[in-house]
């Protein structure tokens, strides 16, 4: 069997209905691709019906959907952490539970990655739009970057994404120095 070369990580936390969505977006993307792709779920400790949908998609994907659940929440940061380590693969595409995801996406993504053919990407940026309660586009672009954009080494454009979004970005850190 060969190693898969994508991970698709998705932390979640008391939205099983948008899990449940989210899961359809990606098992129906990977189609029959498994050989390709790992796809894992790690739970926050969610008191909804988010283990119940886990299940019902772990039998759904035969086995191939690894879910994770930890007994109390984490908070987002060290659950996304925890879908790192816990990926297997080259390469991790982290998820959130309630992203939409235009069509023909994970198609691009992936072939981004065949295509890298070895080398060493490291870093894809995808542009993205956040709405507001109401469902409403509140911002189009989380990034300033009007198309999206694949460098390698990543490192100075994971750095721009830092910076541009203000959380938790000083120099030096992690050997990110600018």
């Amino acid at each position: 069997m060969t190693q898969p070369l994508l991970t698709i990580a998705i932390p979640t936390y008391n939205r099983g209905r948008c899990l449940d969505q989210q899961l359809g977006w990606v098992t129906r993307s990977i189609a029959d691709r498994w050989t390709q792709v790992e796809l894992i779920v790690s739970d926050n400790g969610s008191s909804d019906n988010t283990p119940e949908v886990c299940k019902r998609w772990e039998q759904q994907t035969h086995g191939q959907l690894r879910v994770f659940r930890h007994p109390r929440n984490l908070g987002l940061t060290l659950n996304a952490l925890h879908c790192i380590q816990q990926a297997r693969d080259r390469y991790l595409w982290l998820i959130s539970d309630d992203d939409e995801i235009m069509d023909g996406t994970f198609e691009w993504v992936l072939q981004i990655l065949l295509d890298a053919n070895g080398n060493d990407l490291s870093f894809i940026h995808l542009n993205g739009m956040m709405k507001d309660k109401k469902g409403e586009i509140a911002v189009e672009s989380i990034y300033s970057f009007k198309i999206d954009r694949f460098e390698n080494p990543g490192i100075r454009l994971f750095q721009e994404c830092l910076r541009q979004s203000g959380i938790f970005y000083r120099p030096n850190v992690f050997g990110l120095s600018l």
